[in-house]
């Protein structure tokens, strides 16, 4: 009787606090990263569902979006021998296309500029929402580069938040002046999508089962970070994303195929964002950075949304044709 009483007590106690916390807070935000589109990966942390369709709405947009069968937001991927050129583009949710449908992300609109000038060509999106550097290079080497898509060029997109997923997201460090492997599964993401995915749903609509595991978002809960402040962080974040690009364009070299930094417009963004990234010029990379254009910040509520920050299917069209532009100039330059 008294253990009877002493649980339903505390039965009692959490329903109450519960009630109380509904009132004081929002839902939380869940984990995205094991939901709908999205698995755990013990390889990339997290990575996109092969073989998926979702529906996103919010007061913004509506978002219809697909996966083929090798966890890309793409048509199915067909022989090489199909087309004259084929192009990878690694990135974000910017490159991803959140918040539009398949067909009017970036790489998509790229495909449609480059062949209204009669190019037969494929491009490929290889964004996946969230991803920093480490995320793209590492889709690239572990799973894109095994399936022999042979691409003629390779985009490595980076935005400006890549550098803070870089840490909170870390899938190398550096040794020795070179990329070292760590352990995708000591990441936060990871350790809470696991948890996610073995409570029941009741538990997890709870406001205090969300509140509980908020606490542990962002953090390096194993420890893997070098021990250094915020700044110096960040200029390790930047120095993998170099040491990257280093990487990525000597695989080109010796595999025959192109590399071009592409630095991603940023809504509010300051001006020379990407003035980090200019010692890729002497890797004998391409580097453009379109955001250097006045009409992102003139027309900003046409090319972007005003809460999400992504770009509407207008400013994927414009960062289309910007680049389908400087891959031109880049093609007749002696």
């Amino acid at each position: 009787m008294k253990l009877a009483l002493g649980l339903a007590s505390a039965l009692a106690t959490l329903v109450f606090l519960e009630l109380v916390l509904s009132a004081l807070f929002e839902p939380v935000h869940r984990v995205w990263q094991v939901q709908e589109l999205f698995q755990l990966d013990d390889e990339l942390i997290y990575s996109l569902r092969p073989d998926r369709e979702r529906v996103a709405v919010n007061e913004e947009f509506t978002e219809r979006a697909s996966t083929n069968s090798v966890g890309l937001r793409d048509d199915p991927v067909r022989a090489r021998a199909e087309y004259d050129e084929r192009i990878v583009v690694l990135g974000d949710s910017m490159i991803f296309g959140h918040g539009v449908d398949d067909s009017e992300s970036f790489p998509n609109q790229l495909e449609a500029v480059l062949r209204e000038s009669h190019r037969n060509v494929d491009v490929i999106n290889a964004g996946i929402k969230g991803y920093g550097t480490d995320g793209a290079y590492k889709l690239w080497t572990a799973r894109l580069a095994p399936l022999g898509l042979e691409p003629d060029l390779v985009i490595f997109a980076i935005y400006h938040n890549d550098l803070h997923d870089n840490i909170g997201q870390p899938l190398y460090s550096i040794e020795n002046g070179a990329l070292t492997p760590l352990d995708p599964t000591k990441n936060w993401i990871y350790l809470l999508g696991s948890i996610e995915r073995s409570t029941p749903e009741f538990l997890r609509k709870r406001i205090l089962y969300g509140l509980v595991l908020s606490r542990f978002v962002g953090r390096d809960v194993y420890g893997v970070l070098p021990e250094m402040n915020e700044a110096e962080l960040v200029d390790w974040a930047a120095r993998k994303a170099l040491l990257q690009i280093r990487d990525l364009a000597a695989i080109g070299e010796r595999e025959g195929f192109r590399v071009m930094v592409l630095g991603i417009p940023y809504r509010d963004g300051a001006p020379r964002f990407y003035d980090w990234l200019a010692p890729v010029a002497k890797l004998g990379v391409q580097f453009f950075d379109p955001s250097l254009d006045p009409a992102w910040s003139n027309e900003k509520e046409r090319l972007f949304f005003a809460k999400d920050y992504h770009f509407t299917t207008a400013g994927n069209r414009l960062l289309a044709e910007m680049v389908e532009e400087a891959l031109r100039g880049e093609e007749t330059t002696p």
